[in-house]
């Protein structure tokens, strides 16, 4: 896959770096730890479809930095502009190749896995010099629990990432609910994205009924995988009216019910990221109705944006709790060493000025988090070295 857009040469050091004061592993970008906010986008306009318009790119872009995003995901890979808009934002993307919900034959049968494989192979090496790019997504829903065919899909899908790009990790989004055990199927994964809709829809049977149980499940998702970096990939709720707090499908519902997720999600300082689905509605089928007594067929309207571009009452409560969060720790400074006792002190050096001790996140809107843009920019230009053996080889990839 060519891309024709230019881009901004670079990479981000995005590594999974084990916390040992709360003994788990959480992700770090250039020494900084993430504890990242963002919304969902689906590519489609309602004049255009998915045909969209530089202008129309730079609307959800703007929406995302009005919220106070640091990252964003989609379902596939986001075009070149939106990805040159998040480069230069210093957003972050959830990089995701079109494995949706794809049933159990598929995933066993290899006709199908050297497509899915390929589509991670296109994806990788068109986008791997974006610097906003945090890690690869080589599936999102697939079958809960884990499937042999599954097991061997994400073996293969990432270890091939790897081969292509052992700078990044892999991750990919789960349906869970409680009941689920552990699946030592995951462990090729570096990152794991849990798909959140406590209190909204019904999984395992009713295990996600009751919105107070997300608390306690995240504390036993930790516990499961221990390991390994975890992030809400997905939490949203339906909304097309105003009415009472309680009825589904009222802006007051959504808007209570997202603060609600944020405020816990808040609580969990391992949590590495939540991102919110989605930032627009957008068409999905006929007769759709998404868990809300009072749909709009085809619409998926759990946006923060309605299709028309018009703002819902939670996008402000989102914009207020996505910038109360520390997304972004800061740089950390090193102490100066102490003057040679041979050097005379000149007044207003370095080493007579306090040094920062506090190593609490700064929030989005401080300077810290404004220098990021900068930051991943700045870095390093990737090396190259070695990627076309890797390329050429991996047409042929096996597990």
């Amino acid at each position: 896959m060519t891309q024709s857009a230019s881009t901004n040469i670079g990479c981000i050091s995005m590594l999974q770096k084990f916390d040992e004061k709360n003994r788990n592993l959480v992700v770090n970008i250039n020494g900084r730890l993430l504890h990242l906010r963002g919304a969902f986008i689906h590519q489609q306009n309602v004049q255009t479809g998915a045909a969209l318009s530089i202008p129309q790119m730079t609307a959800l872009m703007g929406w995302e930095h009005e919220l106070g995003s640091t990252v964003i995901r989609s379902h596939y890979p986001l075009p070149p502009a939106i990805q040159e808009l998040a480069d230069r934002m210093g957003i972050l993307i959830w990089s995701e190749v079109p494995v949706y919900q794809v049933a159990d034959p598929y995933l066993g049968q290899p006709g199908w896995r050297t497509r899915a494989y390929s589509f991670l192979q296109q994806n990788i090496l068109a986008d791997e010099n974006h610097p906003s790019v945090m890690l690869w997504s080589i599936a999102n829903e697939l079958p809960t629990p884990v499937t042999a065919n599954e097991a061997g899909y994400i073996s293969g899908a990432a270890a091939l990432a790897r081969k292509l790009d052992p700078t990044r990790p892999v991750g990919m989004a789960i349906s869970d609910w409680p009941g689920v055990p552990c699946q030592a199927a995951y462990a090729p994964l570096g990152v794991i994205g849990f798909n959140d809709y406590f209190g909204w829809f019904d999984a395992g049977g009713g295990g996600t009924d009751d919105r107070d149980q997300l608390g306690p499940f995240l504390d036993s998702l930790r516990g499961c995988y221990p390991t390994q970096a975890i992030m809400v990939t997905e939490f949203g709720f339906e909304a097309n009216r105003h009415g009472p707090v309680e009825e589904r499908g009222t802006y007051e519902f959504q808007s209570d019910s997202t603060a609600y997720h944020l405020g816990v999600f808040a609580t969990k300082s391992w949590l590495s990221g939540a991102i919110y689905f989605a930032l627009q509605n957008f068409a999905s089928r006929p007769g759709w109705g998404g868990g809300n007594p009072w749909p709009n067929p085809p619409w998926v309207q759990k946006g923060l944006v309605d299709q028309l571009g018009s703002l819902k009452p939670a996008f402000a409560v989102v914009s207020t709790l996505f910038h109360a969060v520390s997304q972004i720790a800061p740089m950390r400074r090193v102490a100066p060493r102490p003057a040679h006792p041979k050097r005379r002190a000149r007044s207003g050096s370095q080493g007579d000025r306090p040094q920062p001790t506090s190593s609490a996140l700064e929030p989005r809107s401080s300077p810290a988090w404004r220098s990021n843009s900068e930051a991943i920019r700045l870095s390093r230009s990737r090396r190259r070295s070695g990627r076309t053996a890797a390329a050429s080889s991996a047409s042929g990839f096996s597990m």
